[in-house]
């Protein structure tokens, strides 16, 4: 006999590295109250089986994980001090030089932020039911922010340590651009007046991009999970 394992325990036990397990499942934690309050208050979709979105939605889901292993791979060029120098010795027949190497870790870095927290809000609204009518709660197309607040009035405070997970300031500024380099360190802006500067190390912004995307891969898992026979 073969015991079967949930989609969630299956991708703790073999996805996620020993120390981030705790994370991983305080993050299910998190989830199974959010979605519960969201269930009782009935804006849960129903069924996610025959609609007519679910295998693209599956190709994003596909070509992330590509991407994030993709991204990891080469994050392991800067693992060791000196190891981009080489990298960029090694590739220098093809335009790469130890400064260029560094700002396409940091423009990969950059793309992986946005790109877990953008696909984290549509996650939540694939399973949202949504709606374009003027007293909307959930529509397709509301921001980030938005969802945060819409997500923390209806679960009554709920969702507020999750939807943390997502540095949203951060995205914002990335976003829009409003962000340069010093040395290592990377400094953005919230907004064009360039007076509020936040700082935040190079490798930490890997770190964050890596954090977020535990956090959208156990929302992506739980999901599964989630909806399994319907």
């Amino acid at each position: 006999m073969h015991l079967k394992l949930s989609v969630v325990d299956d991708f703790v036990a073999k996805e996620v590295s020993v120390g981030e397990r705790k994370e991983a499942l305080e993050t299910v934690e998190m989830l199974w109250e959010v979605f519960g309050a969201l269930e009782k208050k009935g804006f849960l979709r129903v069924t996610l089986r025959e609609s007519a979105e679910r295998a693209k939605f599956m190709n994003i889901m596909r070509d992330f994980n590509k991407l994030t292993a993709a991204y990891n791979m080469l994050f392991h060029v800067f693992e060791k001090r000196g190891r981009s120098k080489e990298f960029a010795k090694h590739n220098k027949t093809f335009g790469f030089d130890e400064d260029g190497v560094a700002y396409m870790f940091l423009s990969e870095s950059v793309a992986t932020v946005l790109r877990t927290t953008e696909l984290f809000k549509n996650s939540f609204l694939y399973v949202l039911k949504t709606t374009r009518k003027k007293d909307a709660v959930f529509w397709p197309n509301m921001t980030l922010g938005e969802l945060s607040r819409s997500l923390e009035r209806i679960t009554e405070g709920k969702s507020r340590r999750l939807m943390e997970k997502m540095d949203l300031k951060l995205r914002n500024a990335l976003t829009h651009g409003l962000f340069w380099l010093e040395g290592s360190i990377l400094v953005y802006c919230e907004d064009i007046t360039l007076k509020e500067q936040k700082e935040i190390v190079v490798s930490e912004l890997w770190i964050k991009g890596r954090a977020q995307s535990l956090t959208l891969l156990c929302l992506l898992a739980f999901i599964a999970d989630y909806y399994h026979s319907v």
